[in-house]
């Protein structure tokens, strides 16, 4: 009889152990199989530079792209969105990489943005001083197509 219970108590915990550790690694399974789609961060974003100015882009809903394009530091200047309907691209975090030391040397800044939702519109970059009210130097202009 204590035996019988001694191995249903081991039986039970056996079971519990088992379904804890399905359990812990289950919203693991289901964000990479569920979310793959979704998460911008799942695939490797389209990249793309000054020879694309002009061109047009074909994305799918919440995909990612990063425009990279050569700014100075230093100077003020950075490449900014002065055209772009938000509802349907959504810009991400800038970030700067020098490709020198030297201050005032070329580094490049890279532009993330993520399709929102399924739509049409241009994106315009300028190069400017964010304070300044005088028109860029420079434009950078995609036409970014979002499709199923």
């Amino acid at each position: 009889m204590v035996k019988e219970i001694i191995n249903g108590v081991i039986t039970f915990f056996m079971v519990l152990l088992i379904l804890i550790v399905y359990w812990s690694f289950l919203p693991m399974v289901c964000y990479t199989n569920v979310h793959a789609e979704m998460d911008p961060l799942v695939s490797e974003p389209q990249i793309f530079k000054e020879e694309s100015d002009g061109g047009a882009v074909y994305i799918k809903p919440w995909e990612t792209f990063h425009i990279v394009l050569e700014v100075k530091s230093g100077t003020g200047y950075r490449w900014q969105a002065v055209e772009v309907d938000t509802s349907i691209l959504k810009p991400g975090d800038v970030k700067f990489e020098p490709k020198s030391e030297l201050l005032g040397g070329p580094a490049e800044q890279i532009l993330p943005f993520t399709a929102l939702k399924i739509g049409e519109t241009v994106l315009k970059l300028g190069y400017k001083r964010p304070w300044e009210k005088k028109p860029p130097l420079d434009t950078f202009v995609m036409h970014i197509k979002v499709t199923e």
